[in-house]
């Protein structure tokens, strides 16, 4: 038995294998993101709010003193006030 056109076959495969290289070589090529000037900000506003304590002790160590004192007193208009504005993010 012949077989014919072998090298066709070779051929072909060997310019499959050339396209497919190419394919790899090209998705080889680096990604780039660019920030706007706004991201930016944003990111540098980020980094500064890591800096600033989620608690401040000078505060909480007032009102404690107050408590214990017993001079802590707050109306209960003022403490309502205080949950509508932090609330509905209004100023009364």
């Amino acid at each position: 038995m012949k077989i014919n056109g072998v090298n066709r076959v070779t051929n072909i495969y060997k310019n499959n294998m050339v396209n497919k290289t190419n394919k790899v070589n090209q998705a080889k090529s680096k990604d780039t993101v660019e920030l706007s000037s706004v991201a930016k900000d944003f990111q540098v506003a980020r980094e500064m709010g890591k800096k600033v304590p989620d608690v401040r002790m000078e505060k909480v160590e007032e009102i404690k003193a107050m408590m214990q004192s017993n001079n802590y007193n707050i109306e209960g208009k003022e403490v309502a006030k205080k949950m509508v504005e932090s609330g509905f993010d209004v100023q009364i």
